[in-house]
């Protein structure tokens, strides 16, 4: 994991499930661990709704340490979980249960060092609790169709070098925590579904298309003509790579935004009043020094974030009825999403960082996050 992108659970799962969909009944992960405490979002670690899409049904494992978990080793203090009260657990996992329930997923709880986490009947009642709704989502009769789609690339992560972490750990694996966060509904796709035409969401984030040939322009091409409404987004070096080479032309090839390449640094911008009239925050910044870098060319009028050099990190261009955005930063917070929601068109129920949102069949439940 410290090596690589760690993104989808494995880079072949696309492969796997689109050859192999007809024999694979349940694709199954645990819930991130990224954060754990309470009130813990509800991330699962696969392209959920791409393997949905392909007939697969995504079981989440969820191995919430509940109140009865002694706080013994660092796996049991994995996302800096704090043993919850009694209550605390039961409503962490009605929580659970209810994201995977209107997403259209199962559900499995697991005690994973066989120490007796669900020892209480008060846990079992939780289950007991959910089911009329579990039952009313059997028989839905329409998918779940999320007003963004997080994408994944897991060709163009293949070409990504050993420690390529330091971009797509927070480009996928923590972006998932803000989109859990931004007030609106998300799923986790595959970028070929995208561009195949098999998403309607209104926000479609290019996570890791670090590697983009000829034909995968064309598709990019071909679904920008066809879908003039959506607004996407370009993650950190769209299409940089090709089998030719790295250059800086490459992403405007991909994209249309002209890019270059800037030093390797701590990456840290600032919100213009454009950025800030869409809800970011007054600045943001990455993880760990990142190499590549690229700002971008953009009118004022168009740039959403700045470098410290004052070159342009995040931008907006109108395309069709919709937008394009480059995201320079390799850092999504969870206002950084919203405003991209914002800009889409997308249906809010909640203010951003104040609750977990899940819909389904004309039904939307949102939990404060609050105690």
């Amino acid at each position: 994991v410290p090596n690589g992108a760690a993104a989808t659970g494995d880079y072949g799962s696309e492969r796997m499930l689109t050859k192999a969909a007809g024999n694979i009944d349940i694709l199954c992960a645990p819930f991130s661990y990224v954060n754990r405490k309470y009130l813990a979002p509800t991330m699962t670690q696969i392209a959920a709704e791409s393997a949905i899409l392909r007939g697969v049904m995504p079981l989440d494992e969820d191995d919430t340490r509940t109140f009865r978990t002694a706080q013994t080793n660092a796996l049991e203090l994995a996302g800096g979980w704090i043993r919850p009260t009694k209550n605390q657990s039961l409503r962490q996992l009605r929580s659970n249960l209810t994201a995977c329930i209107t997403r259209g997923r199962a559900s499995w709880w697991m005690d994973l060092t066989g120490r007796g986490w669900y020892d209480d009947r008060d846990i079992w009642r939780v289950m007991e609790e959910m089911r009329p709704l579990d039952e009313r989502m059997q028989s839905r009769k329409t998918r779940f169709t999320p007003e963004i789609a997080l994408l994944l690339d897991e060709r163009g992560m293949m070409f990504a070098a050993a420690g390529s972490r330091i971009a797509f750990e927070p480009l996928v694996k923590r972006a998932r925590e803000g989109l859990e966060r931004c007030g609106t509904t998300y799923g986790q796709y595959f970028v070929t579904d995208a561009l195949a035409g098999r998403i309607p969401a209104k926000l479609q984030i290019f996570t890791s298309t670090f590697f983009a040939d000829e034909s995968m322009r064309e598709a990019i091409a071909a679904q920008r003509q066809a879908r003039p409404e959506l607004t996407r987004v370009w993650c950190w070096a769209p299409g940089w790579l090709t089998k030719k080479g790295r250059d800086d032309v490459n992403i405007l090839r991909t994209t249309g935004f002209k890019a270059r390449r800037i030093p390797e640094a701590l990456p840290v911008v600032t919100s213009t009043l454009a950025g800030k009239a869409l809800g970011f925050p007054d600045s943001w910044k990455g993880i760990w020094k990142v190499d590549p870098l690229f700002a971008v060319e953009a009118s004022e009028k168009e740039t959403l974030a700045r470098w410290p050099d004052g070159s342009a990190a995040v931008v907006v261009h109108k395309s069709g009825s919709g937008y394009e955005v480059f995201c320079g930063i390799p850092a999504l917070p969870t206002k950084v999403l919203a405003g991209f929601a914002k800009l889409a068109g997308c249906r809010f129920y909640a203010e951003p960082d104040t609750a977990y949102v899940r819909v389904a069949e004309n039904e939307a439940f949102v939990e404060s996050i609050a105690e």
